[in-house]
């Protein structure tokens, strides 16, 4: 999602006063006996008017995105790549970059070039990397994709998300040493305000890729503290504070990433 953000002109007096303009709307409507999501939209628009104010531009310096845009597709070829690309980008972002752990947000349901899998299997198994898969949450389709993998036994939801189904990697990715899940929930006007750090399905519980990332970086199994990751969140969902501005994180193309790789 990209936060758009009311213009820096607006003065703290006119922000004060539409905020109470807002609060206000919200206040009568709340006794008219109209639909509830209606108004629940316009709390969360509100929500949402502040959460972009009040954001920061100030550098994330903790990690950096690698992006696969169209000038990496330009320069190495139509997506998808060959797994041994993707290994190399891994093993340079460890190697040659000091990354701490590297985690990836695309899953790989299908077996490719078997060198390709070879390495990145020794990556996930061995290496600080978090490969994903992801679960749903709609259940109008019954989704098994993949090998499902990670979790810990869970004879009851508490407090985790129940999920309907999932897209996972191939069998030969299994043995992956840390795994999250990317799947998320969007709000009925199709923001993600709130993420499942921990899914339930099966009879087991799931991190969520950050979750999962933090085990990797810390070794303290942070994910398996408690359902929601030692966070008591009652639903399950952890609402997303967007502290950030877009432009607050490094955000590096992969040919840039791998300069000498895509030449």
């Amino acid at each position: 999602m990209k936060l758009l953000f009311l213009p820096h002109a607006l003065s703290p007096a006119a922000l004060r006063g539409l905020i109470a303009l807002a609060a206000l709307l919200l206040a009568v409507g709340g006794q008219w006996p109209q639909s509830g999501l209606a108004w629940t939209s316009a709390d969360e628009w509100l929500r949402d008017m502040l959460v972009r104010r009040q954001a920061s531009a100030q550098p994330e310096q903790r990690l950096a995105v690698i992006d696969i845009d169209e000038t990496s597709l330009r320069a190495a070829g139509a997506w998808p790549w060959p797994r041994e690309r993707l290994a190399t980008l891994v093993e340079q972002l460890i190697g040659n970059y000091g990354a701490r752990a590297v985690a990836l947000d695309l899953v790989l349901p299908e077996p490719a070039d078997t060198g390709g899998d070879t390495r990145l299997a020794m990556l996930a198994r061995h290496g600080p990397v978090i490969l994903p898969q992801a679960f749903d949450y709609n259940g109008n389709v019954p989704l098994r994709v993949g090998k499902l993998t990670g979790g810990v036994p869970a004879p009851r939801a508490d407090g985790a998300v129940a999920a309907s189904g999932y897209i996972a990697n191939h069998a030969g990715l299994a043995d992956a040493a840390h795994i999250g899940n990317i799947g998320f929930i969007p709000d009925p006007d199709g923001v993600i305000r709130r993420l499942p750090m921990q899914t339930w399905f099966a009879g087991r519980r799931y991190p969520t890729l950050s979750l999962a990332m933090l085990d990797c970086c810390s070794g303290t199994r942070a994910a398996a503290a408690g359902p929601n990751g030692g966070m008591q969140l009652g639903d399950g969902l952890r609402r997303l504070p967007y502290r950030l501005q877009w432009e607050a994180y490094t955000v590096i193309p992969a040919s840039r990433a791998s300069r000498y790789f895509f030449t």
